[in-house]
């Protein structure tokens, strides 16, 4: 995940275009690109889930068969494919004669008790039978051809995960097992207090960053559709208007294989972005490739936090900011397909936006990782370096990630190479287990030696930690994780700063940077 904070390094039936690059071991591209087909069986049972007794179910790779034979016990046997669930879907397979009591079973998101359909015997009296399940409209229903063998209510509310139960009395044997999802094209959701700013058929608020940057986002079947060819980037802002505090939410489909979200946008110098304290996170890693995934980004009291799925993927202290757009990137070779996008304004006193067509607003660069840079006039200057000091003393790296193993016998430091300064705000992320690591406010002279603070061990608990120095002529403060860690009385008013472990320690630092207000 990629921030540009120099941080760095930052319910609906889903689906839309599967491209090539976006298919996975379990998903690919059929003749309808809005339908998505998944082979569970591809790698055997490698990538199942079992619960009770592992003999209830055994997999014959030379026959592409799964064989599920019952057993008794305090546990009922259950196989269940993780790699897939969706309220509305089909499951098509084949069942081998004399099968009896087998048993399919699809598992509620929402907690409730597994709901099973058994395939009734008289409809197994061929050498190979096929059937198909379909789920839909809180129903589950099983046909043999056109005939309905066997159905179930479903609870309410859910979408479903399918699997085998493996209980005492269950025999049969399975292949061809397809599941199949069809992409449809419900009216746009938005919840109670949210505005929608995407319905589905325009762009409504959004602007590209460019106006050559147009041709890359296309709207179809209720999708916002971002693809990036041979251009280096492509960005999207939401021109609503500008907001103090807000909580956004979106839905990206299973033919995305690339999503950046400008979450905090700080300006900077000459009209070009603060990259320092700008939020910028990659979201890729996050995207489901067989389903939606649901996204919410929440900026508001000083703090950024965005959920990917219910899971926290980030939680950081914003730096002060008047208002802020919001923006979503695409970079080369990749593309998103979105819907359900709304807003909530969460600043005290907020009318609902209206929308404004005039409004393009000028973000500037993203990060590096994006490729994004429009040109180098608008392209942000690269950050002051760093220089590891003795050399060979422990610390290792360039640019904004360095890491130190361990100290040699006299310590190691890392120094600024960005010149004399009164007044600046060091910023990084130290990894979780940092060791002996002190900050070096002035370092005039040999920054092994010069008068430093020294942190707590106890204060990189986390798995990242922020970490900030703010050097005030002859004052400096730091906090850990947005709380404080000390201060320190300096007698040098101008100086570089320098990162010093002392011998031993270890360290592991991402995000390096440093503001010098110039």
């Amino acid at each position: 995940m990629n921030t540009i904070r120099t941080l760095a390094a930052a319910t609906l039936v889903a689906g839309a275009l599967l491209s090539s690059s976006a298919a996975d071991s379990t998903a690919r591209a059929v003749e309808d690109p809005y339908v998505m087909e998944i082979n569970p069986f591809k790698d055997g049972l490698d990538s199942w889930e079992r619960t009770g007794k592992d003999k209830a179910f055994t997999w014959d790779r030379e026959g592409a068969t799964l064989t599920v034979k019952g057993q008794s016990g305090k546990e009922v046997p259950v196989l269940l494919y993780p790699g897939f669930r969706a309220e509305k879907f089909e499951v098509s397979l084949r069942v081998k004669k004399f099968a009896r009591k087998l048993k399919l079973l699809l598992r509620p998101s929402t907690g409730a008790e597994d709901v099973t359909l058994e395939i009734p015997k008289g409809y197994v009296k061929d050498a190979w039978n096929e059937f198909l399940l379909r789920v839909a409209s809180g129903k589950a229903v099983l046909l043999s051809g056109e005939e309905e063998a066997a159905s179930v209510d479903l609870p309410a509310d859910a979408s479903f995960r399918f699997g085998f139960d493996g209980s005492y009395g269950g025999d049969g044997v399975v292949s061809d097992l397809r599941i199949v999802q069809r992409y449809e094209n419900p009216p746009q959701f938005c919840e109670e207090g949210f505005t929608s700013v995407f319905d589905g058929a325009t762009m409504g608020p959004w602007r590209p960053h460019k106006p050559e940057m147009e041709p890359l986002f296309t709207i179809d079947s209720g999708l916002l559709i971002g693809e990036v060819r041979a251009e280096d980037f492509g960005m999207l802002a939401l021109v609503t208007q500008k907001y103090k505090a807000y909580d956004f939410r979106l839905r990206a489909l299973w033919g995305s294989d690339y999503l950046e979200v400008r979450a905090v946008e700080v300006p900077g110098l000459g009209g070009i972005v603060n990259k320092m304290d700008t939020i910028q996170t990659k979201l890729s890693d996050y995207l489901r490739r067989d389903g939606m995934t649901d996204i919410g980004i929440r900026v508001e009291n000083g703090k950024c936090v965005i959920v990917v799925d219910g899971k926290t993927v980030l939680d950081v202290a914003t730096a002060e900011f008047g208002e802020t757009f919001v923006s979503l990137i695409l970079t080369k070779g990749k593309k998103f397909l979105l819907r359900d996008l709304r807003i909530r304004d969460l600043a005290a006193g907020a009318a609902p936006p209206e929308p404004r067509r005039d409004v393009r607003p000028d973000p500037g660069p993203v990060d590096d990782d994006a490729k994004d840079g429009p040109g180098k006039e608008t392209r942000a200057p690269p950050p002051p370096g760093w220089k590891a000091t003795p050399e060979g003393s422990g610390f290792t790296g360039e640019g904004a990630s360095w890491e130190c193993a361990e100290a040699g016998e006299d310590g190691a430091a890392l120094l600024s190479e960005a010149g004399r300064a009164s007044t600046y705000t060091l910023r990084f992320r130290a990894a979780k287990g940092a060791e002996g690591l002190s900050l070096v406010p002035r370092a005039l002279r040999d920054p092994l030696r010069d008068s430093g603070m020294r942190l707590d061990d106890a204060l990189f608990e986390g798995e990242w930690n922020e970490v900030q120095l703010r050097m005030e002529l002859l004052t400096a403060k730091v906090t850990v994780n947005g709380k404080s860690a000390g201060s320190l009385e300096v007698s040098s008013a101008v100086g570089p700063p320098a990162l010093r472990v002392s011998p031993g320690g270890s360290v592991r630092i991402e995000g390096l940077a440093l503001d010098t207000g110039k």
